[in-house]
């Protein structure tokens, strides 16, 4: 009897495991989207990066400057030089979603001067909740990655 009580509790466990596996469109957030994660790694995989480091929730949080309500979804890798960065931010209402902007704006003008010159370029653009900033050598690769993806094409 404790047999059977014990491998229906794990049943139990394993579908709640499945469920919050589940991909997700972030509260708020604009259907048909793709998570940031993948669209960072997009990005990444249609550039010549180096090495580049996937920051945590926490150090997204403390490298722009943002409280930790501010987005329902995030991610963000830099290169160690930070002459190359990918981040892709989902606020949680439209006026996070401004401050959000405003906190890649003020990341991509703190840039090393290498990271705006020569064999570099920055899209940094927002799409209702999404914002997304990216510093490469592509912006042509990185745009067909972006669409690749779902990322909406400008208005």
């Amino acid at each position: 009897m404790k047999r059977f009580i014990l491998m229906g509790a794990l049943a139990l466990l394993c579908v709640a495991a499945a469920a919050c596996s589940l991909p997700r469109t972030p509260p708020g957030a604009q259907e048909g989207l793709p998570a940031c994660a993948q669209v960072v790694a997009a990005v990444l995989e249609s550039q010549a990066f180096e090495e580049m480091t996937a920051l945590s929730e926490n150090q997204i949080h403390e490298a722009l400057s943002v409280n930790d309500g501010l987005l329902a979804d995030g991610a963000m890798s830099v290169d160690a030089s930070m002459e190359a960065c990918v981040a892709v931010l989902c606020a949680v209402d439209a006026r996070s979603a401004g401050t959000a902007f405003a906190a890649l704006s003020g990341y991509r003008d703190a840039l090393p001067a290498s990271g705006k010159g020569v064999g570099r370029e920055v899209i940094l653009e927002r799409r209702d909740l999404y914002s997304v900033l990216i510093v490469c050598g592509d912006a042509r690769a990185a745009r067909a990655a972006l669409a690749g993806v779902g990322w909406p094409s400008a208005p």
